[in-house]
């Protein structure tokens, strides 16, 4: 399954979502268009309570989590996945109380003692891990991709997403490592599924509705 990604950030009284870039590790967002407006249209075109990932790019750029965002991007008929800035155990439940289904949080920020006691109390929290080429980023520094994937199994987790910011091709051997990875790419994720990748996260190179970008035949 391809599941759709929207940035999201309150700009003024609006909510606003748009195309989506990454510097360094940080997120980068237009924000010129209406989040409501292209939320509910993509739902509309996927199998009901299909995911949609939305991220907190204000959240996680400032290792915060805003509670507002999470209640006002949940979209009606779709799983409501949201990233964002998760750094302590009282993040995850703020935001499952606010409205989230599953919580990607990121590896980048969180201790492995505290991975862990995420796992412990819920399972609807994934891990994603942000790396170049084979470098990833932790909470001490860098590491090898792997290193990273062998700690979130350390601490429990089945499932984790990778978002390589670099042009590699890692997906093969992060594929091996862990068959239940879930890749977040900005594009061509079809070509990434044909590897054997079960779900595949996709950030559009550009926010279409749903009229120009049609998911129907993403949520099989």
């Amino acid at each position: 399954m391809i599941i759709p990604v929207l940035p999201a950030a309150a700009v003024g009284d609006d909510l606003m979502t748009g195309g989506l870039s990454l510097r360094k590790d940080r997120f980068i967002s237009s924000f010129d268009v209406d989040f409501r407006e292209t939320a509910s249209e993509i739902s509309a075109t996927l199998k009901r309570r299909s995911p949609i990932l939305t991220i907190d790019v204000n959240g996680f750029n400032g290792r915060t989590v805003n509670n507002q965002l999470i209640t006002r991007t949940k979209t009606r008929r779709s799983e409501h996945w949201v990233l964002t800035g998760v750094t302590t155990l009282d993040d995850v439940f703020d935001g499952f109380h606010m409205g989230a289904d599953t919580l990607l949080i990121p590896y980048r920020d969180l201790p492995l003692n505290v991975l862990k006691e995420i796992n412990d109390i819920s399972d609807r929290c994934i891990p994603i891990i942000l790396t170049d080429d084979r470098r990833s980023s932790s909470i001490s520094g860098f590491e090898d991709i792997m290193e990273s994937m062998r700690n979130v199994q350390r601490c429990g987790f089945s499932d984790v997403a990778v978002l390589n910011t670099s042009d590699s091709n890692i997906w093969d051997d992060v594929l091996k490592e862990n068959e239940r990875t879930i890749p977040l790419v900005f594009g061509n994720a079809a070509s990434i599924i044909e590897k054997g990748f079960s779900d595949v996260l996709e950030v559009p190179s550009q926010v279409h509705t749903a009229q120009s970008r049609n998911y129907t035949h993403l949520s099989g």
